[in-house]
């Protein structure tokens, strides 16, 4: 990452936060009585936002954007996501007494896969592999060794956007 840019600041950065910003607009159709708060883009943040209901802090959501299909997807059968990123996620809702959900984005097969990652007690209900690999490093590429987390997305929901549209 270039020192004075965040990378969610670049072109390709923007596309993922506008694809961010579908996702949430989906998500207002699963979940109607939920309403979703954004983190601020233009720095760091733990999560990419905070999911209320009522009053409540109901959840912690992280949102990834990736170039795979659902059928790509399901070949990988796991989705990786950076074990820093989670584990701070993890730390957050758990702060909070909330949920983490966590949502891959297939751009080409315009659906998510949702993972509710912890509940409400903080206990992590999916299955969580993690392993030292080289993987993209951000939104606009290079390299990266680094500890990931793989979760399985069988253990996921999928959605597809058509379906969800108001």
């Amino acid at each position: 990452m270039n020192k004075h840019k965040l990378d969610v600041l670049t072109a390709k950065g923007k596309a993922a936060t506008a694809d961010e910003k579908s996702v949430y607009a989906a998500l207002a159709v699963v979940y109607p009585n939920m309403e979703i708060f954004l983190t601020p883009k233009n720095k760091p943040a733990r999560a990419d936002a905070i999911a209320i209901y009522g009053v409540h802090v109901y959840a912690v959501i992280e949102v990834k954007s990736r170039n795979m299909t659902v059928e790509q997807a399901n070949q990988f059968k796991t989705w990786i996501v950076t074990a820093d990123k989670l584990d701070a996620c993890i730390d957050t809702a758990r702060n909070l007494n909330a949920k983490l959900i966590t949502i891959c984005y297939c751009q080409p097969s315009r659906a998510f896969y949702m993972w509710n990652i912890i509940d409400e007690n903080g206990d992590i209900v999916v299955d969580v592999e993690r392993r030292r690999t080289k993987t993209q490093k951000t939104v606009n590429g290079g390299e990266a060794e680094r500890l990931n987390a793989f979760i399985p997305f069988l253990q996921a929901k999928l959605y597809y956007m058509d379906d969800l549209q108001r």
